[in-house]
């Protein structure tokens, strides 16, 4: 599904009623497994707002080239190498889910801007063991042939989890000669100390979230009671995420990290 330059893809669901992206086999086995579509590709100048959407079981679920997208309220999971690929984008998520991607959740390539708020990025892939299963894979070189793209990379992510199985669940990647910003705050963090990664004090660091069941066939990323993702939000960065992705209002002093109050 490929969206040509300067045009436009708005997708507003609603709870309980969301748009779905998938191939076109309905099986329940299909609901898990990667490969059945190539997914949704926004070329240069073409804008993307994503509102209440599942978009899983293909290749790449959406790749973002240079240009802008917000996407709220979304479900992402189950794709054969990333389940988004921006290129040198301007991306905003808020409420956001992602799980079960072979290369990474979220993959970035050639700088950009990403803002992430109340997103969880959890990545429990088990189909190839050789293949890296990250949370957030992020560089500022692109290169496609003779096609090179480089930028200033800016990276922002506020009151997320972004938790899995293979110890550095975050890598970067710096290659050009720009500005490559990261900056997290209030989140769940897993890594090691060979990542580079050095996150303040405002975020939980190595610690299991709990989901309630992060396997596909009954995914539910929710945490469960006892959780050290409960309370460890700060509600002062977007108005947007004052209800959670199941229309849960979060409270207005130390909210729950992640899409789920």
């Amino acid at each position: 599904m490929n969206f040509e330059k300067s045009s436009k893809l708005t997708v507003n669901g609603e709870l309980n009623d969301e748009v779905i992206f998938r191939g076109d086999r309905s099986d329940t086995k299909y609901d898990t497994l990667p490969i059945n579509w190539n997914g949704i590709k926004m070329d240069e100048a073409t804008v993307l707002n994503m509102n209440y959407a599942r978009v899983f079981g293909g290749t790449v679920g959406l790749q973002l080239k240079e240009n802008n997208a917000t996407i709220n309220n979304t479900i992402i999971h189950t794709f054969q190498n990333a389940g988004i690929y921006g290129i040198k984008a301007n991306l905003t998520m808020n409420n956001v889910v992602m799980n079960n991607c072979g290369e990474a959740d979220l993959a970035i390539a050639g700088g950009g801007i990403y803002n992430l708020n109340y997103c969880t990025i959890a990545n429990y892939w088990n189909l190839n063991p050789s293949m890296s299963a990250l949370g957030i894979y992020a560089t500022d070189f692109y290169q496609n042939d003779d096609e090179i793209i480089s930028g200033n990379l800016n990276l922002i992510v506020k009151n997320s989890i972004i938790y899995g199985d293979v110890p550095d669940m975050i890598e970067f990647k710096k290659i050009a000669n720009g500005s490559f910003i990261t900056d997290f705050k209030n989140s769940l963090l897993k890594f090691t100390s060979n990542s580079g990664l050095n996150p303040d004090n405002s975020n939980v660091k190595n610690e299991d979230p709990k989901f309630q069941n992060y396997f596909t066939q009954k995914m539910n990323l929710r945490v469960k009671t006892g959780s050290p993702a409960i309370g460890k939000g700060n509600p002062s960065y977007n108005d947007i995420t004052k209800k959670d992705i199941v229309g849960i209002t979060r409270p207005s002093s130390n909210p729950t990290i992640g899409a789920y109050q």
